[in-house]
């Protein structure tokens, strides 16, 4: 990791703690920074308990453990999120744990994998003013390295902390909080740009900010499966001057994509691709 990205990693003060993701390793090679390290599993004793080992693992540290060194020169070998934290290590775990199951469409429930730095890039950015401190509860700053889809398709990845002046003054939480109307779009958001970036991964030449831009139009016009929307993206692909089209008429997505394809066939390419 290059001296610019250790330049950037954001000022927390302790107390400290990595929330690492699973790895079938990991647990080995935490000890191998930190031989006195206690590690507690973010799965047990809760509903997710029968799938612990394969939880993500709270670990605390000091400012000279040789895990923050390690995490802080190579990120991406720890996945994770770090979080400053003064309150005790139990009351922290039990907020961390009550945030892994979220509510929404009324009564539906889902597992929210905020420790994950690619979810953290989309969720905690959409925390506003009003919900961060109840979703932060007793964390002072969480600090993640990373970025979303789209910034990965630029090779670009920074450092991102959040504050929370509230820190001191949280109350526990006592049920799966729901989420708000932006975080939800944040989430979808993440879904859609994952989509994209795999699509644009097979398709090196055509450059995510367009594919992107068709996504959108694909799904204007009805073309909203998987297996849809990728024929859609194939074919827009091979006329790539076509900056839009008109929504084919009322079919199967088979006759629907034979008619975009005469109709990006027939008609002349933009001059101009907006972007």
């Amino acid at each position: 990791m290059s001296d610019m990205t250790q330049a950037d990693f954001p000022s927390l003060t302790p107390p400290l703690y990595l929330l690492l993701e699973h790895d079938d390793d990991l647990l080995q090679r935490v000890y191998e920074q930190e031989p006195s390290a206690v590690p507690q599993r973010l799965f047990a004793n809760t509903e997710l308990d029968a799938h612990r080992d394969q939880g993500p693992l709270l670990v605390p540290l000091s400012t000279d453990d040789a895990l923050l060194a390690a995490y802080r020169s190579a990120p991406s070998d720890w996945p994770g999120i770090l979080l400053a934290c003064d309150r005790p290590e139990a009351e922290l775990l039990e907020h961390l744990q009550r945030l892994l199951i979220v509510r929404f469409d009324g009564n539906r429930k889902a597992l929210l994998r905020y420790y994950d730095p690619r979810v953290a890039s989309y969720f905690f950015p959409a925390c506003d003013v009003q919900s961060s401190p109840a979703w932060l509860g007793p964390i002072r700053q969480v600090a993640w390295h990373g970025g979303t889809w789209a910034d990965s398709a630029a090779d670009e990845a920074t450092w991102h902390c959040l504050n929370n002046p509230e820190a001191a003054n949280a109350t526990p939480m006592t049920a799966p909080m729901p989420l708000d109307d932006r975080q939800t779009r944040a989430l979808e958001r993440q879904q859609l740009e994952r989509f994209v970036y795999d699509w644009q991964q097979r398709h090196p030449q055509q450059p995510f900010t367009l594919a992107w831009v068709w996504l959108h139009q694909g799904l204007a016009v009805g073309f909203d499966e998987y297996d849809d929307l990728t024929a859609y993206l194939d074919l827009r692909a091979q006329y790539p001057g076509h900056t839009d089209h008109p929504a084919p008429s009322t079919g199967e997505t088979r006759q629907r994509l034979q008619q975009l394809r005469d109709y990006l066939e027939a008609s002349p390419a933009s001059k101009e691709i907006h972007l």
